[in-house]
């Protein structure tokens, strides 16, 4: 019997009773039903497979057009008629071009399904019906045509895999956020590697620098796999057809390319795709698909990627984007508030890049519910909202850096399925030590951006105002409910609550067990801070205790007997009481946090007592020592978001971590966020100057371009591959804005420039941050500001050379002022000392004089140095250029205390209408492209406003205009009028110079403060702390000279500071073993 249309007839498997019986005669029983239990089984997965397979969009119709169809006799004498089938689905529009052969495939796979139906008594399918021998080549086309349509109709067969491939249609097809083009897809053989920097992707110990490496691991790394390969927008996707995944991700750039291989290159059919960062060798089918797969992606190329594949400015990877809006702030609380109102809207996505990432940093302070607004607590709330969140960090190098990227991504990651972590360099297969990345990105549903100079990490959170001191502004209590205690003096009401039947003696000599008793809470409050257990931020309370017989303090019943008076403590408790006790003790003395009475601590920092709300134990102090300190802590005001007798979690603004002083101490066990580097009662912490920005429209996708590029990077090393799935560029719905002040946005044209190169991103060196630095310097009219962290340029004389040309364009730039006699200024900002621990006149300081010798190198000594070059033009340097710091003072019980404010910004200003804020320091690290990796944004203004430069009147742009403002202001603490013309002589000399070197004068008569033009000479230093400061021999007449004298925090950078010293790391030390490249 034969069926309609031509094919055989075949029995439905629904009718099974024939199938049975005939099993029957061979079989027993059971192993019929068996038989028929594990067929119906998988043809039930098959056909759950079938309706889950994600394809065209649901409701939406296909219409189907075959415009074409052309005979070839000669070269497909079976089937010479090719047909062009264009379809039409919802907005997307595209061809595919089909052999009659390729129907009858169809056909016969969607009788299966049809077949497969019947069996297992599912939803009626209908069986379709392919025309076959009709005579007439128009009649056949118009057939195929109503097949195609009619099949189309039918939503189970449109999403069946086969329909699927013959349409040319992928789960990656019709999502709007990848675009609004459907290009061309379908099945091809691709060959492995292919990569500018192979990274040894077996994972063994071999070179894996090619192909023909003698790795037998090689053999399967760089084979033959087939792939469904899609052409998107902007770039290329390949996919796994066994699991779906996306494999590997080819981004359109401006070496993007695609060309057909001769058939002496020894691939049949083949085409060779490159970028920057990979030859990808691609084999079709027959000789048409692959000039398909030419021409579908040359299209491409110079259609919607054109904007991509074309020459940038400053050769960036970026294009100028026309259509930005930026948004600036300045310090970091103005920055984490927004960063997490922005978290907080993401609905699909949330991306991070960092130096430096640190899970329990608060990123809004001084509100009731700040545990809401904590980092990881933020995050893991929006992964269990659905939102897939990237975090790439910087994988140090334990021995050098203490920030322990490894503790950030185990505590990330345990927090929900949803977050995943990548560490990058791999030190061991790509051999990179010295450098790192040091960008700083954070991306919203690829909507809204953030770049700058911040890291979401302790000691940055600060605002103008820029405090030192941070002490408790509530009393504390005492633990196991007891009452509020205003400190030491209410010791024994506590202690009657621990133990109502002890006596004041008793009490006396049971003092120790009330710090036992703190020990065990904070252990209580910080093991969750580990990364295998669950994070709980307790609410603790703090004891004092008095170890004086009496009222007075000090005596401690004898050092020897502070076992004894432990287990007299510990006896009066409940069993289960004291075996915590216990435990906690053992556990605190292992780790060093406390000391028997009498023995010095053995842990270098000072540890808190909780989580936010307690104050820290001074190093080296034994318990009997801190309870005297205890007794002097000025306890400082009350906390204005909590009610009067209210329990507070706002006990510090600094809390744990980022209460520090890098100068005095750098940061160490941060997995313990609530520990206290530096001792607060003693030590002020150091002020952190930086500037940031948000970005919207297209240069914020453009960020998260770079950070997908990092991140598909990433993935090829071996322990990631498997462990999460390559990111794609995507065009996202803006998320909610509610929580951003409209006007505050500045409508800009704005570019993304990077350092960037093979080792860091897979591509050539690129160097655009440096490019548009200079571009800026030479193009500049009136003025530039400068704020950085470091300032080390143009040094090719020295060892090793440095290579950036900032300085000398700069240098050049003021000479061509000299000669046309034009008003122009230059304002640098630095810091006035490199940002790392260690004395300068002892062994610990040599990192920071080998720093502050190439940034003076590069300001005024020698003669390559910018005050040479500039006089041997006959310049006055300081009639054009003024290099300045900042300082601030404060109180810290009850004496006055001061330090520097650590300039971290990355910012230059020019003529109030173009901004360059970002990531790259001035120096070689982050110029040169191939050492740290780094991000900017190029800001032109395209909203004016009326403003004043050189005395004349003209516009300047709203961005750049209001973000100097602000800087101006809280740098000098003066009036709009006042700094309103920065171009013009008055300005610079009289309110600029005039008020720094004023105080200058005033923070040295009261403080005698390092660094200082005074000290040129190492010996000196003891000197100079030795001899007595106004503030210690009359320290009212000080705070009134500093109360009238100080205006803003702007004071002189020392250029004769240890001028006759030669700072470089000297022989034999540990950095002069190194390369002294990692200082420029």
């Amino acid at each position: 019997m034969a069926a309609s249309g031509g094919y055989p007839a075949i029995t439905p498997i629904s009718e099974s009773t024939q199938m049975t019986r005939t099993l029957s005669m061979y079989c027993d029983d059971d192993a019929v039903d068996g038989f028929v239990d594990e067929l119906v089984g998988a043809f039930e997965s098959l056909w759950e497979e079938v309706e889950h397979t994600s394809g065209f969009k649901r409701g939406v119709p296909v219409k189907v057009q075959i415009i074409s169809a052309d005979r070839d006799p000669l070269h497909h004498p079976v089937d010479p008629v090719l047909y062009t089938i264009q379809l039409k689905h919802g907005p997307y529009q595209w061809t595919v071009r089909r052999r009659y052969k390729h129907f009858i495939k169809l056909d016969s796979d969607l009788r299966l399904l049809w077949l497969k139906s019947k069996f297992t008594r599912r939803s009626h399918v209908p069986l379709m019906h392919l025309p076959v021998r009709l005579a007439r080549r128009d009649a056949k086309k118009e057939q195929l045509e109503v097949y195609l349509q009619k099949l189309m109709e039918i939503e189970v067969f449109r999403n069946h895999r086969a329909a699927l491939r013959f349409m040319e249609v992928s789960r990656y097809s019709f999502f709007d956020d990848l675009g609004k083009v459907k290009g061309k897809e379908d099945i091809v053989r691709k060959h492995g590697g292919g990569y500018r920097i192979e990274l040894r992707l077996c994972g063994c110990d071999c070179a894996g620098c090619c192909a023909f490496c003698c790795c037998p691991c090689l053999s399967q790394a760089y084979r033959w796999t087939s792939r469904w390969l899609v052409i998107k927008d902007s770039f290329i996707i390949l996919v796994k057809q066994e699991t779906g995944r996306v494999s590997a991700v080819m981004l359109m750039d401006k070496e993007f390319s695609v060309m057909l291989l001769s058939p002496a290159a020894g691939i049949p059919h083949g085409i060779q795709i490159h970028n920057l960062s990979r030859n990808l060798l691609v084999q079709s089918w027959s000789d048409r698909q692959a000039r398909e797969w030419f021409t579908a992606t040359d299209l491409m190329r110079h259609g919607p990627g054109a904007i991509w594949t074309k020459q940038q400015r400053y050769d960036s990877f970026a294009p100028v984007r026309d259509d930005s809006r930026a948004l600036w702030f300045v310090d970091a609380e103005d920055y984490y508030s927004a960063v997490a109102d922005a978290i907080n809207s993401a609905r699909y996505e949330i991306l991070i890049a960092g130096w430096w990432l640190s899970p329990e940093l608060y990123l809004k302070r001084n509100i009731a519910n700040m545990e809401k607004w904590r980092l990881d607590n933020l995050l893991k709330r929006k992964a269990e909202a659905g939102v897939k969140i990237s975090v790439l960090i910087y994988k140090e190098i334990p021995q050098a850096l203490a920030i322990q990227s490894m503790h950030t991504s185990t505590t990330l990651m345990n927090l929900h399925r949803n977050i995943m972590v990548l560490r990058h360099p791999d030190h061991r297969t790509q051999g990179i030590y010295y450098w790192g990345h040091h960008e700083k990105v954070v991306s919203v549903d690829q909507c809204i951006s953030f770049v700058g100079g911040l890291d979401l990490c302790y000691g940055r959170w600060d605002n103008p105002r820029h405090v030192l001191t941070d002490l408790p502004r509530r009393r504390v209590r005492v633990v196991s409910g007891a009452d509020e205690c205003d400190g030491p003096d209410d010791v024994t009401t506590a202690l009657s609550q621990h133990d109502p039947d002890a006596t004041t003696a008793t009490r006396s000599a049971q003092a120790p067990f009330t710090v036992v008793d703190v020990v065990a809470d904070v252990l209580e409050s910080t093991a969750g801070n580990s990364p295998s257990s669950p994070r709980t931020a307790t609410r603790s309370k703090v004891t004092f205790s008095s170890s004086s017989t009496g009222g007075s303090r000090g005596g401690g019943g004898g050092g020897g007997g502070g076992g004894d008076s432990l287990k007299a403590a510990s006896s009066s408790q409940p069993s289960s009481k004291r075996r915590r006790m216990a435990r906690a003790l053992s556990r605190a003395r292992r780790l060093g946090w406390l000391t028997r009475p009498g023995a010095s601590a053995s842990l270098d920092m000072d540890v808190p007592f909780t989580t936010s709300t307690k104050p820290a134990v001074a190093r080296g102090m034994s318990v009997d020592e801190l309870t005297e300190e205890a007794g002097s802590l000025d306890y400082g005001t009350e906390c204005e978001l909590c009610a009067p007798g209210e329990s507070c979690c706002h006990f510090y603004q600094f809390p744990g971590q980022d209460y520090s002083n890098p100068l005095i101490k750098d940061f160490d066990h941060v997995h313990l966020p609530l520990i206290d580097v530096v001792s607060r009662l003693q030590v002020v912490r150091l002020p952190w100057h930086d500037v940031h920005m948000c970005v919207l429209g297209s240069a914020a996708s453009d960020l998260a371009r770079h950070f997908i590029q990092r991140w598909n990077y990433t993935k090829l090393l071996p322990q990631n591959r498997r462990k999460v799935d390559c990111l794609l560029p995507r065009h996202l719905p803006m998320p909610d804005m509610s929580w951003m002040d409209d006007a505050k946005l500045h409508g800009c044209e704005l570019q993304i420039v990077r350092s960037a190169s093979d080792w860091s991103c897979g591509v050539p060196q690129e160097t655009s941050i440096l490019r548009a630095y200079c571009a800026a310097i030479q193009n500049a009219e009136h003025y530039i500001y400068i704020e950085n962290q470091f300032f080390i340029s143009s040094q090719l004389d020295s060892s090793p050379p440095v290579y950036n040309t900032i300085m000398e364009t700069l240098a050049e730039r003021i000479a061509l002022a000299h000669e046309s006699g034009s008003e122009f200024h230059c304002y640098v900002v630095l810091p006035l000392l490199p940002g790392f621990p260690g004395e300068l006149d002892a062994g610990s300081g040599v990192a920071k004089k080998a720093i502050l010798h190439y940034i003076q190198s590069t300001i005024s000594r020698g003669d390559s140095s910018l005050f040479s070059r500039l006089e041997s033009c006959g310049v006055v340097p300081m009639n054009y250029i003024s290099f300045c710091g900042l300082r601030v003072y404060e109180k810290l019980q009850s004496k006055l205390m001061t330090e520097m404010v650590y300039i971290h910004s990355k910012l230059m200003i020019v003529d109030d209408r173009l901004v360059i804020m970002g990531s790259a320091n001035i120096n070689d690290r982050s110029m040169t492209g191939d050492r740290d990796t780094e991000l900017a944004a190029v800001v032109r203004d395209t909203e004016m406003i009326p403003g004043r430069l050189g005395t004349r009147s003209c516009e300047v742009g709203r961005f750049a205009h209001s973000l100097r403002m602000a800087l101006f202001k809280e740098h000098l603490g003066c009036s709009d009028e006042e700094c309103v013309d920065p171009a013009s002589s008055s300005f610079f000399k009289n309110v600029w110079l005039s008020r720094a070197a004023g105080n200058t004068k005033a923070f040295e008569q009261v403080f005698n403060c390092i660094p200082n033009d005074s000290v040129t000479k190492i010996s000196q230093l003891q000197m100079n702390r030795e001899e007595p400061a106004l503030r210690d021999t009359d320290p009212q007449a000080a705070e009134e000279l500093l109360q009238s004298a100080i205006r803003g925090n702007l004071v002189l950078f020392p250029h004769k500071f240890l001028a006759d010293e030669d700072l470089r790391p000297p022989l034999g030390s540990k950095e002069n073993l190194i390369s002294l490249t990692v200082f420029t």
